[in-house]
């Protein structure tokens, strides 16, 4: 039973394939497919469990969020064209831990919601499942602020222009997260009351460096401010942003670019088994490279 989810992920099996598998491989016949169905919803499929060796007390974390479409179930031409029935489409929103691209976090989106829009529960529950507690770590980076210390692990965030907001720069820094977004060509450096986060990420990319003024920089052309992106972007490594994208292209295809639940508590329960598993096979991977 245990090998049951693990098989109707990796071979696209509806429940009643399932039953047919147990019954081939189990001695006298193994279980329906209701139990099968009540058994799989019923786990504990929390993405911590199958993060056992990342801890951000002890190790630095590089985290870079991005996102996919999948649909929401395999329907066969014949039921779309005669029935008329569209093909539902969701966002996925992972986040990854760059060093080990497992999957340490994600939400599901509307089609017609992108990413950014569900950025704080989805670096919330990153912290979470990587034991960290996100209420410790915002009264951690204000102790550190008012005594210019660290005082916790040091945490980077990632991502590309699609989480160019004051929102999200200003829930970074409260968090004491460092961060690497890169923002519009044409950003301005004013600052909206006392959070100059993002004004001070314009004047570091754009600008050259936090030491330019606003001034300065408002003198800039749009050449001087695109060698500066470039130079930016080779200081901080940015390229490495997009070993996100071989993440979610190796997760499309062990699994497919779909789900085979219908209803989202069984979606988000399908989607938790499949980053367990994914996350467990890199983890295999790696340990048996290591002992090769």
């Amino acid at each position: 039973m245990a090998a049951i989810p693990f098989l109707r992920d990796r071979l696209q099996r509806d429940f009643m394939g399932c039953e047919g598998m147990a019954a081939a491989f189990a001695d006298g016949g193994g279980p329906e497919f209701t139990p099968i169905f009540r058994r799989i919803n019923s786990q504990d499929a929390s993405i911590r469990g199958s993060l056992p060796g990342v801890s951000c007390e002890d190790v630095e974390i590089d985290l870079v969020p991005d996102g996919t479409g999948m649909t929401s179930a395999v329907r066969s031409e014949y039921l779309r064209v005669t029935h008329m029935l569209k093909r539902g489409f969701f966002g996925l929103a992972i986040m990854i831990n760059k060093k080990t691209l497992e999957i340490v976090a994600f939400e599901l989106t509307d089609d017609s919601v992108g990413e950014p829009t569900v950025f704080r529960p989805l670096l919330e529950n990153a912290l979470a499942n990587m034991g960290v507690d996100p209420d410790g770590r915002r009264r951690a980076a204000s102790e550190q602020r008012s005594r210019r210390g660290r005082t916790y692990a040091a945490i980077m965030l990632m991502a590309d222009g699609g989480y160019d907001s004051r929102e999200i720069f200003s829930e970074c820094r409260g968090l004491g997260i460092r961060t690497r977004i890169r923002v519009r060509r044409n950003a301005d450096c004013r600052a909206d009351g006392t959070d100059r986060a993002r004004t001070e990420a314009v004047l570091e990319q754009l600008g050259g460096g936090s030491g330019v003024t606003a001034e300065e920089y408002a003198a800039m052309d749009e050449a001087e401010r695109e060698r500066n992106r470039k130079e930016w972007k080779k200081l901080v490594g940015y390229g490495t942003r997009w070993l996100v994208e071989i993440a979610i292209s190796a997760f499309k295809r062990t699994y497919g670019g779909s789900v085979m639940a219908r209803k989202l508590g069984y979606i988000r329960q399908e989607i938790r088994l499949k980053i367990r598993t994914y996350n467990t096979m890199l983890r295999v991977g790696r340990e048996a490279a290591a002992g090769a």
